[in-house]
């Protein structure tokens, strides 16, 4: 977390919240090459089987998850199984990274990745061999992962309801009005112009807020991106 290492090992008891920004190029929803900076929330929950029911709460409302095994324990290598089963039982499949650490205490081209294989392929997930101690594969670990969250957001979700569509209209229309720090002020300013209730939004105050968010695209982005935007989310919103 801080470039730092400490011969002491602590035990978490529970779980420990520590706070990590991460910069990244990524793209956005039009394709376009951006830096973003990320600002991570990591919780970093107890790994000890019989902790394992205590601390499926921690794991609602995850984004993604490193899952960590020791590298010289080779039984932990195997327990990870059923630790992604828990994780994404609670939270559905966002997407994950296995890290194998302690790469500094063993043999790495002669550990026996057949476990890690299968998981890769069965949840879509790499992996890295890592040490704390040296700082082997750590960064690359956080930026990997919140590249992968980032992909996740941006995939069309399931819309079912109202809320969900203000929320789709205001990350879309941020990514079109230059990102959430110039984006959403503008869009803020045009929820509040077409009487929005963000908590429950109706048909009518979506259209028309829809409708100014356009107008502002076309301005700054021209015809074309305005007009396929508009067709968007009026197809979803004729859905209601």
């Amino acid at each position: 977390m801080f470039d730092a290492f400490d011969d002491r090992y602590i035990t978490t008891m529970g779980t420990k919240v520590s706070k990590k920004v991460v910069t990244v190029e990524t793209t956005n929803q039009n394709g376009n090459g951006v830096t973003a900076n990320v600002t991570l929330a990591i919780w970093d929950v107890i790994g000890q089987q019989q902790y394992h029911s205590l601390v499926l709460k921690y794991f609602k409302n995850s984004d993604g998850g490193l899952v960590v095994a020791d590298g010289s324990r080779f039984e932990t290598v195997e327990e990870m199984r059923k630790w992604i089963g828990s994780f994404h039982n609670t939270v559905g499949k966002v997407p994950i990274l296995l890290l194998i650490n302690k790469s500094d205490l063993i043999d790495v081209d002669a550990f026996n990745t057949k476990i890690l294989d299968d998981l890769s392929v069965e949840f879509g997930a790499k992996f890295f061999f890592t040490s704390a101690k040296t700082g082997e594969n750590v960064e690359n670990a956080f930026v990997t992962l919140t590249k992968s969250i980032i992909k996740d957001s941006l995939k069309e979700k399931d819309i079912s309801n109202l809320v969900q569509v203000a929320d789709a209209i205001i990350v879309d229309f941020c990514s079109v009005l230059g990102g959430f720090e110039t984006g959403m002020p503008m869009v803020e300013q045009q929820f509040k112009k077409a009487g929005v209730n963000f908590t429950n939004p109706t048909k009518e105050q979506l259209t028309t807020a829809l409708k100014n968010l356009v107008k502002v695209a076309h301005d700054i982005q021209g015809p074309d991106v305005a007009n396929t935007h508009l067709k968007k989310f009026m197809t979803i919103l004729n859905k209601f």
